[in-house]
């Protein structure tokens, strides 16, 4: 989102980020000001209807990110902004996710929640002028489900990295994700109870390192060998840049993965699940390692420490990979189309 808004500014537009709960987040809002995005905040607003219905009838275009966040406002929208389109940036199918993880468990609540959820966001896209969703495949899925809507792909936006430290000198593998969001927990968990243990008769002194957000208490006291917890950290940098591998074993979910994304922009060899690799355009043994179980990730992971030529091929063509697909050029073309295509409706 701090892309696309920095992209929307780039092309002339004027813009304003709202929080759906009016925070003020220090250096992340104040980084967003310094690119030329307006940030409404409290208590210079008391709340989002209010400033709707103070500044409505200037908005040409509302842009709603994540379906519960949409759904909140987009009543007060359509009554305060009266000439204003909107575009429903899904992020990811919400409740596509939810119906993979109750496939996976076979859970009867899980699969009601879901429903739940498609009903809400399937109602929001056919509330909305235009519908962003991350991947071709899902457009797929929204236009058998909602015929009549407007579906564009955007997806994830990365900037590929110059000067890729060489195969030389790099070790570890890198996991990267926020642990309150489930499919993340989940994968953590095969990694450090299955995949690890099983790499490590093989490479005893490969360590994994566990980085993100959110990280539950008894996930970042654990202890076991070659297990890093690092939780959140700043700074990426050392860790895309020295690393051997990335790896992405998630049993389920939906979207496009930044994990694998950015571990890509950086000429960082993944190796990831099918799941994982929804939607990135990627092949296997050409710009990444896909897996399926644990005897899959070991052997791919070894593969890459053993073939010095295979970690320079699926680190160049991951870069190439970013570059057609998931650029800021890519993005900002499929921003122009819409806007231009909405102003004239």
């Amino acid at each position: 989102m701090v892309a696309i808004c920095e992209i929307l500014v780039a092309m002339g537009y004027r813009v304003s980020f709202m929080p759906i709960n009016l925070a003020w987040d220090g250096p992340y809002s104040q980084a967003l000001q310094m690119a030329g995005v307006e940030v409404i905040f409290h208590p210079e607003a008391s709340s989002p209807k209010q400033w709707l219905k103070t500044n409505g009838n200037l908005i040409d275009w509302v842009l709603g990110s994540r379906y519960y966040v949409l759904s909140e406002i987009i009543d007060d929208v359509r009554l305060h902004c009266p000439k204003a389109k909107i575009l429903f940036d899904t992020v990811d199918l919400h409740f596509l996710r939810e119906q993979r993880k109750a496939e996976l468990s076979d859970d009867p609540t899980l699969h009601a929640a879901a429903k739940k959820t498609e009903t809400q966001e399937l109602g929001l896209i056919e509330k909305s002028d235009t519908t962003f969703v991350v991947s071709e495949m899902e457009q797929a899925l929204l236009h058998e489900k909602t015929p009549q809507a407007d579906i564009q792909v955007l997806s994830n936006i990365h900037t590929t990295q110059n000067d890729v430290a060489p195969f030389e000198g790099r070790e570890g593998i890198l996991f990267v994700g926020g642990y309150q969001h489930p499919p993340n927990l989940d994968a953590a968990c095969w990694l450090t109870e299955e995949i690890l243990p099983a790499l490590r008769e093989s490479l005893p002194d490969v360590q994994l390192h566990l980085i993100g957000s959110k990280m539950p208490e008894w996930l970042k006291t654990r202890q076991q060998p070659g297990l890093q917890n690092h939780g959140f950290v700043e700074d990426m940098t050392p860790f895309l840049s020295h690393c051997l591998v990335a790896v992405a074993p998630l049993r389920y979910g939906a979207g496009v993965k930044g994990k694998v994304n950015q571990a890509m922009a950086w000429g960082l060899p993944v190796v990831a699940t099918p799941c994982a690799a929804e939607g990135i355009h990627t092949s296997h043994d050409h710009d990444i390692l896909l897996a399926n179980s644990t005897e899959n990730f070991v052997e791919e992971i070894l593969r890459l420490h053993n073939d010095q030529q295979l970690w320079a091929t699926l680190s160049s063509n991951g870069q190439k990979n970013v570059e057609r697909y998931f650029s800021r050029q890519a993005a900002q073309a499929v921003l122009a189309r819409v806007l231009a295509h909405s102003s004239s409706r």
